[in-house]
Parts: structure tokens; C-alpha cells; sequence
């Protein structure tokens, strides 16, 4: 993940200022676009390699690094939380905390088939992470 912010870093034409004051889906993208294909087997076998023999790394390790369909469907819902609290709908600033888990918990379950969980918190997991730079 983190190399892909690099790369998109490095290819970015304008300065760091600039590049620091885009949005921050925009920001992310490459990032997560990266994370997400080079997990995929074939990518893997293609570009890693061990540092001392040259081969490719073993299976074992490969399907270490996959990820299960729960696993993407938690980070999409994470990242609808954490763009909506970050959209124009919203202001966090003028919010009561209620009012921010009410926000989170309404953009949790406008796409989820579950009832969202007592203990959930839009600080939590992946949507805090992006709340919190935010």
C-alpha cells in the first residue's frame, strides 16, 4: 500500500504542496489499486522475488498474503464511512460525537445486508484511520 503512495509520489508532476492538497480518494487510489494487484497470485509470482536465490516465492507464502471476499467488502463499507465523513453532507466540526456515530452508522448500513454491530465506531479499523488524517 504504502509503496503505492510512493509511486504515485514520484510520477506526480506538480510539488508537494500540491500533491499534498488533493483529495484524498485521489490520494488513496493508486495506493489501494496497487495493495490490491499485487496480492492477486500471477502479479506476485511476477514480481517478487527472493533476494538471494531469484525464484519466486513460495505458494505458501503467496496465500498467506490473500485476502478472503469478507475482507473487501469490510474495507469497502470502511471507506464509505470515511468518505462520507468526509463529504460536503457533512461537517464533523459542528457534530456532536452522537451525531457522528449516527452519520457513520447511517453510511455503515446504506450498503450493508446487517444490522451494524452495538459496539461499532466510525474510529475503528480502516475508517479511523482515514478519519483521523482527515
Amino acid at each position: 500500500h504504502e509503496l503505492g503512495h510512493a509511486v504515485h509520489m514520484l510520477c506526480h508532476n506538480g510539488s508537494p504542496q500540491e500533491f499534498d492538497d488533493m483529495p484524498l480518494d485521489v490520494k488513496e487510489l493508486p495506493s489501494t489499486l496497487a495493495e490490491t494487484i499485487v496480492l492477486q497470485p500471477g502479479a506476485m509470482a511476477q514480481y517478487a522475488r527472493h533476494y538471494s536465490t531469484g525464484g519466486p516465492p513460495p505458494d505458501a507464502l503467496v496465500r498467506s498474503c490473500q485476502r478472503d471476499v469478507y475482507f473487501f467488502i469490510r474495507y469497502m463499507q470502511s471507506a464509505h464511512v470515511a468518505l462520507g465523513l468526509h463529504g460536503e453532507a457533512f461537517d464533523p466540526h459542528a457534530a456532536t460525537p452522537a451525531e457522528f456515530r449516527q452519520t457513520a452508522v447511517s453510511l455503515w448500513q446504506r450498503y450493508s445486508p446487517v444490522t451494524v454491530h452495538p459496539a461499532f465506531h466510525p474510529l475503528g479499523e480502516d475508517a479511523g484511520l482515514y478519519v483521523g488524517q482527515g
